[in-house]
Formats: C-alpha cells, sequence, structure tokens
C-alpha cells in the first residue's frame, strides 16, 4: 500500500507547516486549479523552492482526494524504492549492466528497445522502456566514499494495483545487486562489461 507524501518537513524547508499550507491554498481556491497553477500560487511565496512547490502541490492535491497516492497528475501511476550500496557509483552502475546483460524481461515484461544509460550532476542513471508502455530508471548517486544511494522509478501504470508488485520486483533485483557487490573480488577489473549505448 503506498501511502501519502509525509508532511512534516514542510515546516523545515518552508517555514509553514502542514496547516497553514493547507489554509493558504483554500484561500486562493486551489481546489479549483491545475497542478501547475497550484504550484505556481506556492512558488510565489517567497524562499520556496520549485522543487518543495511541486511537493507541496502533490500533497494538497491527496489532501482534497484528487490524487491517489502514487499517482501523476496525468492518472498515471508510479513505483519508487530507494536502497543505500556499499560501493561508489561507477561500480555500482557497471555490476547492474553486467546484471542485466542478456535479461530480456525485466518485471516480467519484455524489453522494448535497448537500455540506455547517462551521466548527470545528480548522478549515474541506466533506464529501459517496457513493451506494456512503462519506463524504468535506477539512478545511482554516490553520497559519501564508499557509498551509493540506488534509487528505482518505474512509471507509467494504469492502476495503482500495479505499484505493491513493481516494488517488491525491484527490492528484490537491488538486494541481488547488493549481493554481487558485497561478493569477493571487489575490483573493477573483475568485471567484463558490455556498455550500453548512451541516451
Amino acid at each position: 500500500m503506498v501511502k501519502p507524501l509525509r508532511t512534516d518537513k514542510f515546516e523545515i524547508e518552508t517555514g509553514y507547516d502542514w496547516q497553514n499550507w493547507i489554509k493558504f491554498l483554500d484561500a486562493a481556491s486551489a481546489s479549483a486549479l491545475a497542478h501547475g497553477e497550484i504550484v505556481a500560487k506556492i512558488e510565489a511565496v517567497p524562499e520556496v523552492s520549485g522543487w518543495w512547490a511541486q511537493t507541496i502541490a502533490v500533497a494538497y492535491e491527496q489532501h482534497i482526494g484528487r490524487r491517489l497516492p502514487g499517482q501523476r497528475s496525468d492518472g498515471t501511476f508510479y513505483a519508487t524504492l530507494s536502497r543505500t550500496l556499499g560501493s561508489d557509483a561507477e561500480l555500482a552502475r557497471a555490476r547492474w549492466i553486467a546484471m542485466m546483460n542478456g535479461e530480456t524481461k525485466i518485471a516480467g515484461r519484455k524489453l522494448a528497445g535497448e537500455p540506455t544509460t547517462s551521466d548527470t550532476r545528480s548522478g549515474l542513471n541506466w533506464r529501459c522502456k517496457l513493451d506494456d508502455g512503462t519506463r524504468m530508471t535506477i539512478n545511482f548517486l554516490e553520497t559519501k566514499p564508499g557509498k551509493t544511494q540506488a534509487a528505482v522509478e518505474h512509471d507509467g501504470f494504469a492502476s495503482p494495483e500495479a505499484i505493491d508488485r513493481a516494488k517488491a520486483y525491484w527490492a528484490g533485483m537491488i538486494a541481488k545487486l547488493k549481493e554481487r557487490l558485497d561478493t569477493p573480488p571487489f575490483a573493477r577489473a573483475a568485471d567484463t562489461i558490455r556498455t550500453q549505448p548512451r541516451q
């Protein structure tokens, strides 16, 4: 079961607690506004970043019953999962690529094309599209030397029932990756990796 967004950090990050945001948005008749318009109302408040504006807007839409937990503004659903790995980001992604090489099905669905990779300031990515129209990204972000956060996002589900199944699958895959990273020899030279095409 996907839980609603946590609102306890709103006051720390924005200076206003959740009840104040509800009063502010109710007064602005936000329930009659589209998602982007709600975000714009929140962004007009001084020192509120775009990321927190998006988060508060989603929480408000859940609060008024417009959006279910795990639901996008277009009506589709997504699953997310994150785990901490005991390696640097480059090695974690390399082991992931090696592990996924030769896989024809992911989360019970066939691949729709070759997976791709990209390197960004916010981490190293591996992406794929599946034959049911969903898409998946795993981001490897090195949080400190020898520690990497692996964050999975599987997007485009038609119903919320798919979320728990997807999270269970990705939890198992990340556990398998962690086991490989923890198994000696822990060396780059030990891996024979077919580099995936970059997007």
